[in-house]
């Protein structure tokens, strides 16, 4: 089946069945530098639902440098490394990051009025950064306020992200209570809420958050943190179990993998949470890149459908394939 979700003021709405990672596309699907040479090689996120980055309600600088339009400065950021090439996989397929939720704010992006008037339902991401639960619940009403008071054209979707290794938030132990209260002040905005996980993300606590009622849907498909990858999978693709990102500088935030290497922990966790009786549809993602991958992410029962994300800078030419048979497995568009 498809992704369909409840909305308050649409019913019940058709998402698709391949959603892009928050990010991909950044804020307002605006082009990086690289696009026009990617879509050369294929690139194209064509009969596939977009995710915009993922942000907090107030200004973050983060790792990544923004100008005042929230668009990256840095053609090639130092916070993000790309697995180097080796004499036996010339071409890599893992990527390494540490942006740490660069972001202008919910606050400024609402300004410009472009998700208001978007044509197709969407995702927006979001996710509350502070250093004490008080301040993290007092970002959820924030952005409750922010959203309630906005006109969308379009029906969209919120994807809160409680699983981000780059601001130091993937630790949930005692956080399930605030997960409720954060989660319960979002749902009053009227529009359906996923939440969305990183790998290492315990089933159970997966589970008691579902057994919550508010969620409708979950996506298993943020990065890994690279502290926590195993050592071999490490040496594998970077030749050290150090972070690249902590040979460029950033000692506090070694970064969160994401790439094929990921997929079967993720597969684990789906079946694992599965296991734990919960039956709210799920959607899957890191490490899709092939069809092969799509087909394998079918196999173990995933329902719902799939997100992609750095499929497009890394595989640009698989892409068409790729969207095109998770429709035809999920009963996407």
């Amino acid at each position: 089946m498809a992704i369909i979700l409840q909305n308050d003021f649409h019913g019940a709405v058709d998402y698709g069945s391949v959603i892009n990672a928050p990010g991909a596309r950044d804020w307002f699907d605006d082009p990086y530098f690289h696009t026009p040479l990617l879509q050369l090689f294929g690139q194209t996120w064509e009969n596939s639902t977009f995710a915009a980055k993922t942000t907090p309600v107030y200004k973050r600088y983060g790792n990544l440098k923004l100008d005042e339009y929230g668009r990256m400065i840095e053609k090639i950021p130092a916070c993000i490394a790309i697995e180097p090439p080796k004499p036996w996989k010339p071409f890599p397929d893992h990527v390494v990051n540490a942006v740490g939720l660069s972001t202008p704010g919910l606050v400024e992006l609402l300004n410009h009025n472009i998700w208001q008037r978007w044509p197709k339902p969407f995702f927006l991401s979001v996710e509350t950064v502070a250093d004490t639960q008080d301040e993290r619940i007092h970002q959820a009403y924030a952005i409750y306020s922010r959203l309630r008071q906005k006109d969308f054209a379009s029906p969209f979707a919120l994807d809160v992200n409680w699983g981000c290794p780059n601001v130091g938030q993937d630790n949930f132990d005692g956080l399930l209570d605030e997960i409720r209260i954060i989660s319960t002040a979002l749902s009053e905005i009227g529009v359906p809420l996923v939440a969305n996980f990183g790998p290492t993300a315990s089933a159970e606590l997966i589970a008691d958050v579902a057994s919550l009622g508010i969620y409708q849907a979950l996506r298993l498909a943020n990065s890994f943190p690279w502290n926590l990858v195993p050592y071999n999978i490490r040496k594998k693709l970077f030749g050290s179990t150090v972070s690249p990102l902590e040979r460029r500088g950033f000692k506090d935030t070694p970064g969160g993998l994401s790439g094929p290497e990921c997929l079967p922990f993720v597969i684990q966790q789906f079946k694992a949470v599965r296991a734990c009786g919960v039956t709210t549809p799920v959607i899957i993602g890191n490490g899709i890149q092939s069809q092969e991958a799509v087909q394998q992410v079918k196999d173990a029962g995933v329902d719902a459908g799939i997100a992609i994300g750095i499929v497009n800078l890394l595989r640009p030419h698989r892409m068409r394939g790729i969207i095109d048979l998770a429709n035809s497995l999920f009963g996407g568009k």
